[in-house]
């Protein structure tokens, strides 16, 4: 009997040890909290936040789980972007720069305090505890490059709620794609897009929607090339293969300041064509000066073309300055056809008026007092001889008066001009109203998507 006395006191022992293991840790919680309801009594009287803000946070993460979803029906996340400054915008990678705040918000009732104490508003907590409590991970999803700035340390805001409510926010270096279409360049108009979505959980777990302040637009400096004219947002949903997804969309449209252009490219271009139209009123026996000035301005065309389309993409269809610069070319080739023209018709009114001296002169016929001079001259110095002296006979306004050809080397220079400038003029016209109406059409085409909110600058 004492045997069996002292084998059941044993197991007792055990069976009380063992209780006395699995309570500890909610005896220590318990005991935590009572310590931190007395220590935030006290500190709500001495104003001593930051040691019960110390001891709140302890407390919540001694027994807080960050592997899991904080709610089994899943996650209702907030997000909302300030863009601080644009820095660029590229047309050789389709791609423009921004710095954003991003900010995410969302419930964890794990990290709830207000059960704990009334003293604190919130917890402000360092960057390091980002590690520490679960995140939605929402992410660009369609960024090429991302990176949190770091000035010096990591620009990451923390903040809780006594309610569990999470606030974090990023300070972001963000480059993003565009959807690159140079057809009506330099006066064109970029559409560029930041797409959200979280990386690691569907719509069964995490829920994304725009906060009411979707965007906030605070840009500090302006792009040189480059204006932020609209700017929108929207909600729509992706399937992927492991289930439907959340997609945050916030776009952008860039209008196209195209002074730089104007100086660097058109006001040359009208330089080149005007000085090629001065060919036009030299005389036409001047052709050396004629050919020089529209071969210049020809070349001087080629040249400046190169240099800006150095700096452009290399796309396949044809852009506004191409449409430009062939037209400007082709007002100056025509200006060296005309060139040709002219001196042709200049040569063949000589050739027409000397074969009529030549035909006329041979009814023409005058005492030479000279019979030696007769047997001695040449045939050739003979006839030129009858010319010259048929020629003095008749005077130059007889000569004038004979029939000429309708159109004359000076003739056609006159028409040309008054043509180029004319038709230079409809050019413009057609050109640049074309190219403007064009522009603000494809701002509407662009902007003519359903279900979005947005803001305007204009």
């Amino acid at each position: 009997m004492t045997k069996v006395r002292q084998k059941r006191e044993k197991v007792t022992t055990r069976f009380q040890m063992a209780n006395s293991i699995e309570t500890t840790p909610k005896l220590i919680t318990q005991s935590k909290a009572l310590q931190l309801k007395q220590m935030a009594k006290q500190n709500c009287k001495a104003n001593n936040d930051d040691k019960l803000a110390k001891s709140v946070l302890e407390h919540l993460m001694f027994s807080y789980d960050r592997k899991t979803v904080p709610m089994a029906k899943g996650v209702d996340v907030k997000v909302d972007l300030m863009v601080q400054a644009i820095s660029s915008i590229s047309e050789m990678t389709a791609s423009f720069t921004a710095d954003v705040f991003f900010s995410q918000i969302w419930l964890d009732p794990g990290l709830a305090f207000e059960n704990i104490t009334k003293c604190l508003a919130n917890l402000t907590l360092s960057h390091r505890t980002i590690d520490d409590i679960w995140l939605p991970n929402v992410c660009f999803q369609n960024s090429k490059s991302t990176s949190i700035h770091s000035s010096p340390t990591p620009n990451i805001f923390l903040m809780i709620y006594p309610n569990g409510t999470i606030w974090v926010n990023y300070r972001v270096k963000v480059e993003a794609p565009c959807e690159l279409d140079m057809s009506s360049f330099p006066m064109d108009v970029q559409r560029c897009t930041m797409t959200f979505e979280s990386y690691s959980f569907n719509v069964d777990r995490v829920r994304l929607d725009w906060f009411e302040t979707a965007v906030i637009i605070d840009l500090q400096g302006k792009l040189p090339d480059f204006e932020l004219t609209r700017y929108t947002w929207q909600k729509q949903q992706f399937y992927y293969p492991a289930g439907q997804w959340d997609q945050l969309k916030a776009t952008f449209y860039f209008r196209r300041t195209y002074g730089y252009y104007i100086l660097q490219l058109y006001m040359p271009t009208y330089a080149s064509v005007f000085i090629s139209w001065i060919a036009f009123w030299l005389d036409p026996k001047c052709l050396p000066g004629r050919v020089t000035l529209g071969v210049s301005s020809l070349m001087a065309l080629t040249f400046q073309y190169g240099n800006v389309a150095r700096s452009l993409p290399k796309v396949s269809y044809v852009k506004a300055m191409d449409v430009w610069i062939f037209a400007s070319m082709g007002f100056i080739f025509f200006s060296l056809v005309e060139l040709a023209i002219a001196g042709h018709v200049d040569k063949m009114t000589k050739d027409c008026q000397e074969e009529t001296l030549e035909k006329k002169s041979k009814y023409y016929r005058r005492e030479v007092s000279s019979q030696a001079y007769k047997a001695t001259a040449n045939t050739n110095e003979v006839d030129e001889l009858w010319k010259i002296c048929y020629r003095d006979s008749l005077g130059d306004e007889n000569i004038s008066k004979w029939p000429k050809s309708k159109w004359t080397a000076e003739k056609i220079d006159k028409l040309c001009q008054l043509i180029f400038p004319l038709s230079f003029i409809c050019f413009n016209c057609f050109y640049w109203m074309y190219y403007t109406m064009e522009s603000s059409k494809k701002m509407e085409r662009l902007m003519d998507d359903t279900n979005f909110t947005g803001g305007s600058f204009l």
